[in-house]
């Protein structure tokens, strides 16, 4: 199941859509569960500032823990060109 998002707002847009499905499928339930754990991979900092609601308060570490996650998609083969 090997999905490639063209951008990591794409990527970071589909994994918000997945956690708040209500009804997931045993795809996206897949899916989702290959998502989690490339986050589990980032620190705790990190993944706090990706999820983070305060688009301004932590804009650079925000920018630094996006970095960080597009470079474990990209070393994946999940983020495109």
């Amino acid at each position: 199941m090997k999905v490639q998002y063209s951008s990591l707002a794409a990527f970071i847009a589909h994994y918000e859509l997945l956690k708040s499905a209500r009804a997931p499928t045993e795809d996206e339930k897949a899916r989702l569960d290959i998502m989690n754990d490339i986050f589990a991979r980032l620190e705790a900092r990190d993944r706090g500032a990706i999820d983070s609601a305060d688009p301004g308060a932590a804009r650079r570490h925000r920018e630094r823990a996006e970095r960080n996650l597009a470079r474990e998609l990209t070393k994946r083969g999940i983020l495109g060109d």
